[in-house]
């Protein structure tokens, strides 16, 4: 009877890597939920949180530093993909669309605020976590200038608009979604949203949207 638990316990910690990884970004997540720092969250507690054991982190990831390279790496991808239209075609884009983005990056950074705003924190005192929040930032920047840059060449872009305009809307896109999303109710979340797209509109375009935005 005792191996045949054994087989069990060990075909239910054998995960895929993709199901492995989203379990321990769920465990990071509650760990620094309670106040943890990623520095301070050690292997032993990441599988504890997980309930699994710790020789099963190992069968999937060198160090705790790879997890997290692979944890950022995949908010990273979600907040990237939630742009959706205003990303690939932001030269066609309307109000709408620019809204619906705007709202699709707030669901994904309240989703994982934990570890945005545990990065963002850990930055200054870990060059690994710091390289690896700017890479995702920078890869943010990025995306919005390009669809900045589509604005510009179709003519809709105000013709002075600065040239840091899309690293310093993305920037602080970053910082009021991380430090003070969690803090709305949802009245205030969709004034807030509301706020956003209107002052990204309103600082990249020269015309007003049609609806009146």
């Amino acid at each position: 009877m005792a191996s045949v638990t054994r087989r069990a316990r060990a075909g239910t910690e054998q995960d895929t890597a993709p199901a492995m990884e989203r379990r321990l970004l769920a465990a990071l997540e509650r760990l620094l939920d309670r106040g943890q720092t990623i520095t301070a969250v050690s292997v032993d507690a990441l599988a504890r949180e997980a309930g699994i054991a710790r020789a099963t982190f190992y069968l999937h990831f060198r160090d705790k530093g790879e997890l997290i390279a692979r944890l950022i790496a995949r908010v990273e991808d979600e907040v990237v993909g939630a742009g959706g239209l205003w990303f690939v075609r932001a030269e066609d884009a309307t109000y709408a669309d620019l809204r619906a983005a705007m709202a699709r990056f707030f669901e994904v950074y309240m989703r994982h605020r934990a570890i945005l705003a545990a990065a963002a924190e850990s930055a200054p005192y870990d060059a690994q976590v710091a390289a690896l929040h700017t890479r995702m930032l920078t890869r943010f920047v990025a995306e919005s200038a390009q669809a900045v840059q589509r604005i510009r060449d179709s003519g809709r872009a105000h013709p002075g608009l600065p040239p840091m305009v899309a690293e310093v809307l993305s920037w602080s896109v970053n910082h009021t979604y991380v430090q003070y999303g969690r803090e709305l109710d949802s009245a205030r979340r969709e004034a807030f949203i509301d706020t956003w797209a209107h002052v990204v509109w309103h600082t990249i375009f020269a015309a007003p949207d049609p609806a009146g935005h």
